[in-house]
């Protein structure tokens, strides 16, 4: 019995220095998240602190921003107690602060996602040096798949298509559309560029190029709307649309209108956040559009590595 009990203690002893190694491993990612060289030391790649860091600095971007949203419904809140509103308005006013609760839902939502992935990238690479897995600190609910480490580099440009004939467009050269109604206008399309001219309104739609390799945590877009008028009378309701397939937008819908009129605001600049959904696979394509109110979309298609 004695001899049992002593290669019991043996067993045990060569078992727990591997258990702790594993834990000390996946504690010391978090404790160094931020420190580069501390990464490095402790023997990972620059492409794997890339991803540990990406999917850190998503989760701390949203919760910043679901804190930020949070106070202005605070603010709504006290600007309701403070203020003499009628029926209406209170309720337009608890419209406002419903839709901005579910902003910050959806905020925290998003970055739990990416403090998941961020568990699951650490005890990943930490299992490859050779220890056993420790219990997972964010378990996902059994209804939802658990996700794939995110790496950089996740999907390739793969297409782009500078515009489409429509019901109301014409194709008339390379790049150069006009609108099938009454009113003489043209769009010119270039990657990150429409051009409308009818005359005496001209509008321009302008963003910045789409990357030829992104990550899975995605990356931000700035799209900018400008418009003038020969005459200095007449105006234009126009702007940018931002649309997508397999795609997260935020904000959502992603459409920025701008009502011009002279002597008004001629431009409008805003920026989107695109990330692809977290359930696509290997070889599966999403796409992103971008274009004008009432006019062409240029089509961006990626494929994922």
């Amino acid at each position: 019995m004695r001899l049992k009990l002593a290669l019991l203690c043996i067993c045990i002893a060569s078992v727990v220095p591997a258990a702790w190694g594993q834990r000390d491993c996946v504690d010391s990612v978090y404790a160094n998240i931020k420190d580069t060289n501390k990464l490095r030391r402790l023997g990972f790649s620059r492409l794997e602190i890339s991803a540990l860091q990406s999917d850190y600095e998503g989760a701390q971007r949203l919760l910043a921003t679901a804190e930020s949203t949070q106070q202005v419904i605070n603010d709504l809140e006290l600007l309701e107690e403070l203020s003499e509103m009628t029926a209406r308005q209170r309720a337009a006013l608890q419209e406002i602060r419903d839709r901005l609760q579910r902003r910050v839902d959806a905020y925290r939502k998003w970055a739990k996602s990416d403090t998941d992935d961020l568990d699951s990238v650490a005890r990943v690479l930490c299992a490859h040096r050779g220890t056993s897995a420790p219990p997972e600190r964010h378990p996902l609910p059994p209804t939802e798949p658990q996700p794939r480490p995110r790496q950089p580099g996740y999907a390739d440009l793969v297409k782009v298509v500078l515009g489409e004939p429509t019901s109301d467009m014409r194709q008339v050269g390379d790049g150069v559309y006009m609108g099938k109604n009454s009113w003489p206008s043209t769009y010119r399309i270039n990657d990150g560029r429409i051009e409308y001219n009818g005359p005496p309104l001209h509008a321009t739609f302008t963003w910045n190029r789409l990357p030829q390799t992104i990550g899975r945590d995605g990356f931000d877009l700035e799209v900018t709307t400008k418009a003038s008028s020969d005459n200095g009378r007449d105006g234009m309701a126009t702007g940018i649309n931002v649309k997508g397939y397999r795609v997260e937008l935020d904000p959502g819908p992603a459409s920025f209108p701008l009502s011009f009129v002279p002597g008004g605001n001629d431009s409008r600049s805003d920026t989107v956040r695109i990330k692809p959904a977290h359930t696509l696979e290997h070889g599966q394509e999403f796409t992103i559009e971008v274009g004008a109110f009432y006019g062409p979309i240029v089509t961006y298609t990626y494929r994922v590595r």
